[in-house]
């Protein structure tokens, strides 16, 4: 008997590369011709729906399974290239899966880890390391992390994540590493290096502080700032307004107003009081420290005691106006006789000189030129008694007018290679003119003195920089002994080579006290070629020496 299967049938098996006879079962198409008569005739529409639905599924089947396979693969990537090491423990506690990083860690492969124990693997123990995330994570039944140590030095922070069951039990443990060394290695550096600086501030003698604006308080301070102003902890300092540290309040503004307007301020010498009210002085340097917004956050720097060095100030001005009297009446009181005897000595030449026979001349001149050198004499510590008395201007001098101004003073007509100002004409300092004058006429004196016979002009230059000035008078005369370059700054001492010469051995003093008014000093060196080139540098005034 011929078999009734319509030609859709076996065409759509055909288009559906064989699917329905895959979907059925084979026995279907293995049946005798005899027994196929008893088969329904299948409907085309039935036929079509089956296929449809079956290779629907197929696709869903195959996009499903991709879809899988590359989020397995996009995860296994995520997990292998990540720093931490990721590892999965069974309920036995040994490695059912680990990513390449930690692997890595010990030199093995992932599948090389699978079955082990984590303590044997990481930390060579047979037993757990005490206080391990995996296990109490496990008994917690809520993550666990912990730091740990391992033999090779290296220090792992380690998580512990629960994976729980259908039935809520513990299955197994997710545990996320991460490698800390040099974190830690760093934190550890970082607080040994605060408790050196600890250290020092807290050992230095002299104050420091970090404190807050307008009336403020004290925010940190060292125990030197506690001692200053005699409180027993820095606790009960902080507590009280620093205004009420000041002698006046007022001070505190002025401070403030000056370190907002230039940033900083240094050496600002302020009369404050001790907690008991005792009054002392102390020298403040500052810093403003600033938020992102450029407001004022706070300040901090350095606190001073200078109340012994006020105290030495104070008895070291009264003594020099003491010593300033003194000279004044010395000088007045040995000028008087002393004018007498020039004035007697000097008529005795001019009307009885022919009376006088060689010798009587002789001691008569003699009295009178020493008269007059002692007349110098007195003129000269007076003036180096009152070099101090003068406070730096406001105002600075010029340089180059006050030189022409002293030349005007002196006769050169003796020196025919005359002076060479060589001065800026728009150079000025901060100082009296008087005291620079004396500067010049002691230099240039000196230099018209022991080089008088030079065949060069004495030279007179400076040279400035932001907070000091240096003068030099440079001459072409004898010179002067290695050994002598110190010693003729000494008050009387003349030198070898000034035997012969005028003066009072005061000039090179009176040059040195002033030098070391203005934080300076001076000094001889020689003249390439021959003499001597006298520098002087003067530091501006209130400029840090």
């Amino acid at each position: 008997m011929a078999v009734q299967v319509r030609p859709s049938f076996a065409a759509f098996n055909l288009l559906s590369g064989g699917i329905l006879t895959t979907a059925l079962p084979s026995s279907a198409w293995a049946l005798e011709p005899a027994h196929v008569s008893f088969l329904p005739v299948v409907d085309f529409a039935l036929v079509g729906l089956i296929v449809l639905a079956l290779c629907t599924g197929l696709v869903i089947h195959i996009r499903t399974r991709r879809a899988l396979v590359r989020e397995r693969t996009l995860k296994g990537m995520i997990l292998d290239t990540t720093r931490e090491l990721i590892v999965y423990y069974g309920a036995d506690q040994r490695v059912v899966w680990a990513n390449q990083t930690a692997g890595r860690s010990v030199h093995l492969s992932p599948e090389e880890l699978q079955g082990r124990l984590c303590h044997e693997i990481w930390h060579q123990r047979k037993l757990p390391c005490s206080g391990c995330p995996v296990i109490l994570c496990r008994q917690t039944r809520k993550p666990e992390e912990s730091e740990i140590r391992s033999p090779d030095g290296r220090v792992w922070l380690i998580h512990g994540y629960p994976v729980f069951g259908k039935e809520g039990e513990v299955c197994g443990v997710v545990e996320v590493c991460a490698d800390i060394t040099a974190r830690v290695q760093a934190e550890e550096a970082c607080r040994e290096s605060e408790a050196r600086y600890r250290g020092l501030v807290d050992h230095c003698p002299i104050g420091m502080y970090r404190s807050s604006g307008g009336t403020g308080r004290y925010l940190q301070v060292n125990p030197a700032v506690v001692q200053m102003f005699g409180f027993d902890s820095a606790e009960e300092l902080q507590k009280v307004p620093i205004t009420d540290l000041y002698r006046d309040p007022a001070d505190r503004i002025g401070l403030l107003r000056e370190l907002i307007r230039q940033g900083s301020v240094r050496r600002h010498e302020l009369p404050m009081k001790r907690k008991d009210g005792t009054p002392i002085w102390c020298a403040v340097y500052a810093t403003a420290q600033h938020n992102e917004d450029g407001s004022f956050k706070y300040m901090e720097g350095v606190l001073e005691d200078i109340t012994e060095l006020k105290r030495t100030e104070e008895r070291l001005e009264q003594a020099y106006r003491e010593l300033e009297s003194f000279a004044h009446t010395v000088s007045h009181d040995l000028k008087s006789p002393l004018t007498a005897i020039l004035g007697f000595s000097e008529v005795l030449l001019d009307i009885a000189a022919d009376k006088l026979d060689e010798t009587e001349r002789e001691c008569l001149q003699n009295i009178h030129t020493q008269g007059e050198r002692m007349l110098a004499l007195m003129d000269d510590l007076l003036t180096l008694a009152s070099v101090g008395a003068l406070k730096p201007p406001e105002k600075p001098s010029n340089l180059h007018a006050v030189l022409v101004d002293t030349l005007s003073q002196l006769d050169l007509r003796s020196f025919p290679p005359g002076v060479k100002n060589s001065l800026p004409r728009e150079m000025t300092f901060r100082i009296a003119p008087t005291q620079l004058s004396q500067i010049f006429l002691n230099l240039i004196g000196n230099a018209l003195r022991y080089a008088a016979e030079a065949t060069q002009a004495i030279e007179v230059g400076a040279a400035r920089s932001e907070q000091s000035l240096q003068l030099w008078v440079q001459d072409h005369g004898p010179g002067l002994p290695e050994q002598e370059k110190e010693k003729v700054f000494e008050a009387f001492y003349r030198g070898s080579t000034g035997k012969d010469k005028t003066g009072t051995g005061i000039g090179l003093s009176t040059v040195q006290k002033i030098a070391d008014l203005f934080q300076g000093r001076a000094w001889i060196e020689q003249t390439p070629g021959g003499g001597c080139t006298v520098r002087v540098e003067l530091r501006e005034p209130g400029s840090d020496s």
